[in-house]
């Protein structure tokens, strides 16, 4: 199974897309949805994800924004637009 999810995520982390070449660690294959909230062991419900985004995304699924206090969803490789989810600031730009 831990083949299939490193080809499907072509080697990158499925979170932050950091490439398995450029970290210390193994990535690990992480659940989506957390078996504690019910997730399913199957190959949909698991990515491939670096050391950091596993130990910040822990078992959350979602979290309480700070700035709205609004529940928000986190993103889910399968469900989610990376493109649409996150933005990439640049240079000189909050």
């Amino acid at each position: 199974m831990r083949e299939t999810v490193q080809r499907r995520a072509q080697g990158a982390c499925e979170y932050c897309r950091l490439p398995q070449e450029a970290s210390i660690l193994p990535h690990q294959v992480d659940h989506i949805i957390g078996r504690q909230h019910r997730g399913p062991d199957d190959v949909a419900n698991l990515c491939l994800c670096c050391i950091h985004c596993n130990l910040k995304k822990g078992a959350n699924i979602a979290p309480i924004d700070p700035k709205t206090g609004i529940l928000v969803a986190l993103y889910h490789p399968r469900r989610h637009s990376w493109r649409e989810h996150f933005t990439v600031a640049t240079e000189g730009t909050n």
